[in-house]
């Protein structure tokens, strides 16, 4: 009898990457050329697997071919991915594509590109939305790396290549949602979920996956950052497409091979959204972004009900919750983010984080990055030139103040 089960025996799957997909803003048709999509891996392992995302999509997603190569090895020519014994797949409007594994020796923060060719013509709906696209004189612009994160070939299949012809590259990265590494027994993955000063490249769950992982890979702890551009815990996110994570906690998050930990900072977002007005990529105000009401549209007591739902979820897989206080934000350039009133709720919802005791652990980001002077803005030393999070210096003083044992 025919069969489409893996050659390698199963193992210990951990998901080493994840992106928070969303809705595409303004997606472009892509016909018949080749995606290049680069990623980390946070943790070592012998092979890997991935996910293909059409949750956003309106038509089914066909999958030419894929395939996936590790960087700065011996051997980097890509190595073919299948779906259940078949070089593509078509994946259903709404659905999720899991492939077979293939042998691939990674290391802990090795860089990984994933390659997708879209045969026919395709609609990137569905993307993990990056910190990209603004001018560097934008009020709210994130410093972007000198690589390209997501390219577009020209026309034809480059799967099996490490050519790649006439790149174009791409603001977002579309279709690919998770990427998992066949890992040591024991192995865990640390879900982060945070809104969008924890978004990027180079903050602080980035520095704490390299400070776990420096080892000799026998006590490995994946960091898996899933914190999104608008972000938000119990409200979805109008201009980002993403609904709030008490919405996708089961299939984005309860879903991760490996989970152990669940790291949660994400109400802020909930918080400041009334009244806030969007800047637009010229940097001048969006006046019509708003919600004119102005009156804050969630409190304490609903914020409270999201978290525990978070929690008693988790626990009810045996998953263990962190809270994480949330850091000032009054001087982000937004008009009508901050206001006293937002500020007050903040502060009640980090004391009910902290005192609580509702939480396996805490995290006190709060209190390690505000200005003991003035605790509505951050210290001068951890201050961004936006306000919005804390500068590089901030971010890496977050990571070495979390204990490791805090995830054991």
């Amino acid at each position: 009898m025919e069969t489409h089960a893996n050659e390698l025996h199963s193992g210990h799957w951990v998901a080493s990457w994840a992106g928070p997909i969303a809705r595409h803003p303004a997606p472009q048709p892509i016909t018949g050329r080749t995606l290049r999509l680069r990623a980390t891996s946070s943790i070592a392992g012998h092979a890997i697997r991935i996910v293909v995302s059409n949750e956003y999509g309106t038509t089914p997603l066909r999958i030419g071919a894929a395939s996936v190569a590790a960087a700065d090895t011996e051997n980097t020519r890509p190595r073919p991915l299948q779906f259940a014994g078949e070089p593509g797949i078509d994946i259903a409007v709404g659905a999720t594509a899991l492939s077979t594994e293939v042998p691939v020796d990674v290391a802990a923060g090795q860089t990984l590109y994933v390659n997708l060719f879209l045969p026919h013509e395709t609609l990137p709906a569905s993307a993990v939305l990056l910190q990209a696209g603004l001018p560097p004189t934008h009020p709210l612009y994130v410093a972007q790396p000198d690589y390209p994160r997501v390219e577009l070939s020209g026309e034809g299949d480059f799967t099996d290549t490490t050519e790649f012809p006439d790149p174009t590259q791409l603001d977002h990265l579309p279709f690919l949602s998770r990427i998992d590494v066949s890992a040591a027994d024991g192995t865990g993955a640390i879900a982060v979920l945070g809104t969008t000063y924890t978004d990027g490249l180079e903050v602080w769950p980035d520095h704490l996956s390299r400070r776990l992982n420096s080892g000799d890979g026998r006590d490995q702890r994946s960091v898996v950052n899933l914190s999104a551009r608008g972000g938000s815990l119990s409200r979805g996110h109008k201009p980002s497409g993403r609904e709030g994570v008490v919405t996708l906690f089961d299939r984005e998050v309860l879903t991760l091979p490996g989970l152990t930990h669940v790291v949660v900072s994400e109400a802020r977002q909930d918080i400041t959204t009334a009244g806030t007005l969007s800047l637009r990529a010229d940097g001048s105000v969006d006046s019509e972004s708003g919600d004119e009401s102005g009156e804050l549209p969630v409190d304490a007591a609903s914020l409270t009900a999201a978290y525990r739902q978070l929690i008693a979820k988790a626990h009810a897989r045996g998953v263990k919750v962190l809270g994480a206080t949330m850091p000032p934000f009054r001087g982000v350039p937004a008009p009508g983010y901050y206001s006293d009133a937002k500020d007050e709720l903040r502060e009640t919802m980090n004391r009910w984080i902290a005192e609580s005791g509702e939480f396996d652990a805490v995290i006190d980001i709060d209190g390690l990055v505000r200005d003991p002077e003035d605790p509505r803005q951050y210290r001068e030393e951890y201050r961004s030139p936006n306000m919005y999070g804390p500068n590089p210096a901030g971010h890496a003083a977050i990571a070495d103040a979390i204990d490791p044992a805090l995830f054991r």
